[in-house]
């Protein structure tokens, strides 16, 4: 591995981020720490993680997350798992995450002015508990996190550079409407980003480039796919569409504007979560165990990968190349 710096950008996609937290652990064991992460929604929690925890308890916190995050529940014979765990989610909540607002239950059939279906405070104790805001803030790594302003249609910025950030911080980046309850900071009323910049890749390049950098993207939902023929694969497909769509627009739109500027010393890797047979249409809320399991092992592989091919990292080929990895494990120039 060569001396270049390493930045992180994870994206949104709620209980796939366990592949996140995979892939994180595969670079953790190779030596491979990040010196700048970029992040939204899930990804923003990732981060904090990251970021917030000495490096020896980084991959352990992740876990615990995740053990806590996850659903045992009861499976019934003949039901999709996934499936059960998704109307699980969507029902009762995740006790360590979220609960039902009793009160808008009734505003599905009434128009009734409940404005979110779920109360946080369980996701905001399990923050406390598991990330030192004092060491997030201080820390040697940058941490970036994304929300997005209900009222302006505004991106906004946090940075643990400038910013005192806390837990109302990761809670109003994982605001995500009608399930969520914004949250207001500085007077202003933030939400889940993944509405407009799923894949944050904009804010991490916010200065001038002075070290050779590589800029892993981890992306939760792929652009390629097959065309479906069920109402749960459409759900899904279009999921996918929807915010693939929205990475593709910023790393094409980050690849030109460096490419204006001439020499850059910039290589972006985009690792896309691609293993999907399994997945179903609302994947996004499937907290089942196996379904995390999974995630947190495909991104290891992944990682794992990743870390081979950046041993024999090509030579760029313009001022900002965007790589992505092959089935094989091999780095190739991503259209």
């Amino acid at each position: 591995m060569t001396a270049e710096k390493i930045w992180l950008c994870l994206s949104g996609g709620n209980a796939l981020g366990a592949y996140h937290a995979g892939v994180y652990q595969a670079l953790h064991e190779q030596g491979i720490a990040p010196d700048r992460i970029a992040s939204a929604s899930i990804g923003a929690i990732t981060g904090a993680l990251i970021a917030g925890n000495p490096p020896d308890q980084r991959v352990g916190v992740l876990r615990e997350f995740w053990r806590r995050a996850g659903d045992d529940g009861f499976t019934m014979p003949g039901i999709c798992s996934r499936h059960q765990s998704i109307v699980r989610a969507l029902l009762s909540g995740r006790p360590k995450l979220f609960q039902p607002k009793l009160s808008a239950v009734p505003a599905l059939f009434s128009y009734a002015s409940a404005d979110f279906l779920f109360d946080t405070p369980p996701q905001r104790r399990t923050l406390i508990e598991l990330i030192d805001f004092d060491l997030l803030n201080n820390c040697e790594i940058t941490f970036l996190m994304t929300a997005l302003d209900a009222e302006s249609g505004e991106d906004v910025v946090f940075g643990n550079g400038a910013d005192e950030m806390s837990v109302n911080h990761l809670m109003a980046g994982t605001a995500l409407p009608i399930a969520f309850p914004p949250v207001q900071i500085d007077g202003r009323i933030l939400i889940d980003p993944g509405l407009s910049a799923n894949l944050p890749v904009h804010p991490m390049f916010d200065t001038e480039l002075t070290d050779e950098v590589i800029c892993i993207c981890i992306d939760l939902l792929p652009r390629e796919g097959p065309l479906e023929r069920s109402l749960d694969g459409m759900i899904g497909r279009a999921t996918d569409l929807l915010f693939a769509s929205q990475s593709r627009h910023a790393l094409t739109d980050i690849r030109r504007r460096f490419a204006r500027g001439g020499n850059t010393n910039l290589s972006i890797i985009h690792l896309v979560y691609r293993q999907q047979d399994e997945e179903v249409g609302l994947k996004a809320f499937d907290y089942s165990r196996r379904s995390i399991n999974s995630r947190w092992a495909f991104g290891y592989a992944d990682g794992l990968a990743l870390t081979k091919a950046l041993q024999d990292m090509p030579a760029r080929r313009t001022s900002a190349d965007i790589w992505a990895l092959s089935d094989d494990g091999l780095l190739f120039l991503q259209s």
